[in-house]
């Protein structure tokens, strides 16, 4: 990634590496749901195999969320 796109991990990690302080909203209650970029590749996969009948939205995304807050302590 790169250190400035903006992203919520990004973010952290930079400012966690320059210790110039973690900026949270909203005392970090939001959640983020990470995966691996091989599930990630293997979602379209099985979009595909699946039946026609299969319609709307499909979010590709590990089923564990972690708040901002969770993720922030693990990052430091």
């Amino acid at each position: 990634m790169h250190p400035n796109d903006g992203r919520v991990v990004s973010n952290l990690m930079v400012q966690g590496f320059e210790r110039s302080g973690i900026t949270i909203y909203c005392d970090g209650p939001q959640t983020r749901s990470f995966c691996y970029v091989d599930d990630l590749i293997d979602g379209p996969l099985a979009i595909m195999a699946m039946e026609d009948s299969v319609i709307g939205p499909i979010n590709l995304r590990h089923s564990i969320e972690l708040s901002v807050v969770e993720l922030d302590s693990k990052i430091i």
